[in-house]
């Protein structure tokens, strides 16, 4: 897990927490991400925010005043924090509109992962479709969905068929 001397925050211990969560109990949050950040440096090109965002994201809001720079990195899969961030179910906030602001191109790059943009992954993701942050996004990049059609954009069946779903609400 990336970063590879700090991936055990994340992890699970034989309980279910994450290592970082009992940390937080234990000592308190203030001490502990004091404490990451002395070690995971701001000025470092770690993207602890898109781990911040996939494992823990009710501390996103802690983290990412603590790394703003980190909004424009990829991970290790070529992903923003925005393919993250969406997917995870982060609805329209000052967060998400931080890393738009910080990044207006992710909106037009297509996630690695998922073969899918980001509008799309809201639209697809398990949690309840927004559509105030699909509206939100296009809106931001109106001509993303012609390039959908494009010849040269391979985009997976499910990219499509939110569209056609009889229940377009969960």
């Amino acid at each position: 897990m990336y970063p590879e001397k700090f991936g055990f925050l994340f992890k699970r211990n034989a309980t279910g927490k994450r290592a970082i969560k009992q940390a937080i109990e234990k000592y308190g949050k203030k001490e502990i991400l004091d404490i990451i950040q002395k070690i995971i440096l701001p000025t470092d090109n770690h993207p602890i925010l898109h781990y911040v965002f996939r494992y823990i994201p009710n501390l996103a809001e802690d983290f990412i005043c603590r790394y703003p720079n980190v909004v424009m990195l990829k991970d290790r899969h070529g992903r923003h924090l925005l393919h993250i961030a969406v997917k995870r179910g982060l609805k329209m906030s000052s967060h998400l509109l931080m890393i738009i602001h910080c990044n207006k191109q992710c909106l037009e790059e297509i996630d690695p992962v998922t073969n899918l943009y980001p509008f799309m992954l809201v639209a697809t993701s398990g949690f309840k479709k927004d559509l105030s942050t699909i509206y939100n996004l296009l809106c931001y990049r109106p001509e993303v969905p012609t390039k959908c059609f494009d010849d040269d954009v391979k985009l997976r069946p499910e990219a499509i068929s939110w569209c056609f779903d009889d229940d377009n609400s969960t």
